[in-house]
């Protein structure tokens, strides 16, 4: 079965904390042998969302979808999919179930987040990369013309772009990690990128290696960290100050600045479920999804929609739960 670096469509392999991602670490796949983190009364649960409908599933068909991302209108969703035979970008529109194709290349080309004003999609590729499987850049896809361009150009490893404005956007790299370590360990720093062609801002260092990260505003942003414990980076701290005990495995984190929530997944027993978590009353909420592995949680902008991938007979499906007003 084809996997996506930043998404994990195995369940013999346990998880991999990243589409979770984490994005997809390498460092993150856990082992059979390994004992579950199990989530017992160490947390504070309460309401934080009522859900209107669903869960509803999106696509179906064999092969996987995932790490869907909505249009600012609310009325299409860009995702990846290995129906190619390698990993492509495409669009679900809303209002009629179609797709088509928006990214197409050689390469594999993944992880698509619309910018909020619609002008354009950021993906993860390794096009640039010389065949190499782990030196991926960040692209932008411009919608009026179709034009492709990095964001990033580095020898080392850049993924899973998040957006934090119209001029800015959070990646994770490894161009931070000591020389001569292997891929499996390599560790990852937290950087601030800008479509404007400025530096990268190095946030966290590889000392830290944070993933998943999501801004929080005022130079916060909610990572996690490689054991999956979910914590705040404030910029300059250089420390994590972390929101969840150890008991708790996260996976890839969502924060809607409308609802003040985030969204992520986290593993109960041996499978990651969804859940809400709310950084200033620290309470959590479960969300009722039904059986199967969820990944990749996205709240639409007005945080009316959770957007998440779960498996269905085998492979990765695109689902929708409705958030009451």
């Amino acid at each position: 079965m084809l996997l996506s670096r930043n998404f994990t469509f195995t369940v013999a392999a346990l998880l991999l904390v990243g589409l979770t991602g984490c994005g997809g670490a390498r460092k993150s796949v856990t082992t059979e042998s390994e004992t579950p983190p199990t989530t017992e009364a160490t947390i504070q649960f309460g309401e934080l969302a009522q859900v209107e409908s669903g869960p509803i599933q999106l696509t179906s068909d064999e092969y996987n979808n995932g790490l869907g991302s909505y249009h600012p209108s609310g009325d299409r969703i860009a995702f990846q999919s290995d129906r190619d035979g390698h990993w492509q970008i495409y669009e679900l529109n809303l209002a009629d179930n179609s797709q088509r194709a928006l990214v197409t290349s050689k390469a594999n080309d993944e992880n698509p987040v619309w910018m909020p004003d619609s002008t354009g999609i950021l993906f993860v590729s390794d096009r640039n990369g010389g065949g190499k499987e782990f030196a991926r850049d960040v692209f932008i896809n411009y919608t009026a013309d179709g034009a492709t361009a990095a964001l990033t150009d580095d020898p080392a490893d850049d993924w899973f772009p998040v957006v934090v404005d119209a001029s800015s956007f959070l990646f994770l790299s490894e161009r931070g990690a000591i020389a001569g370590t292997s891929d499996i360990e390599m560790k990852n720093g937290l950087y601030l990128g800008s479509l404007a062609g400025a530096p990268p801002v190095l946030i966290g260092d590889a000392m830290l290696d944070p993933s998943s990260p999501a801004s929080l505003g005022g130079g916060k942003y909610l990572v996690r960290n490689t054991s999956g414990r979910l914590g705040i980076l404030t910029t300059g701290a250089g420390n994590i100050e972390f929101v969840t005990p150890e008991s708790i495995h996260c996976g890839t984190v969502c924060y809607n600045p409308v609802r003040a929530i985030a969204a992520l997944n986290a593993r109960e027993g041996d499978q990651y479920g969804l859940y809400l978590f709310s950084p200033e009353s620290m309470l959590f909420q479960k969300l009722d999804t039904g059986d199967g592995e969820v990944r990749y949680p996205q709240f639409s902008v007005d945080g009316k929609k959770i957007l998440f991938s779960k498996e269905v007979n085998g492979s990765f499906q695109l689902f929708e739960l409705q958030l009451a007003q």
